[in-house]
């Protein structure tokens, strides 16, 4: 029961928050990056029926920044499908542990 409060404790976090930032370390979409190298995209999390919670990258998705913090000459278009999650608990947001209100590193996104 514990789990389950922190759970919800950090889904209420995410949703007032509006703006969030989802941990990734693979290459999807069309971004350059390195494999294994963490990077985080900047996006909306949000609550819809049924207990289910959603994080949806901006579209267009454009990837702004390198793995090294330099501006990418001339900026991606990416895919946005591959960025977008739906859980279906906040026990799943949870054990995921990639969504947070701050992006700490590489956001390729943040304008």
């Amino acid at each position: 029961l514990k789990g389950e409060k922190e759970a919800r404790e950090l889904v209420k976090e995410l949703v007032r928050s509006y703006v969030v930032f989802r941990k990734l370390t693979m290459p999807v979409g069309g971004v350059k990056s390195v494999p294994g190298t963490p990077y985080f995209v900047r996006g909306f999390f949000m609550e819809s029926e049924n207990g289910v919670y959603e994080f949806n990258p901006p579209s267009p998705l454009i990837q702004i920044w390198t793995m090294d913090r330099t501006p990418m000459d001339p900026p991606v278009l990416l895919d946005p499908a591959p960025f977008r999650v739906t859980y279906r608990s906040a026990g799943e947001v949870m054990t995921a542990q990639e969504l947070t209100p701050w992006g700490h590193g590489v956001v390729i996104n943040e304008p």
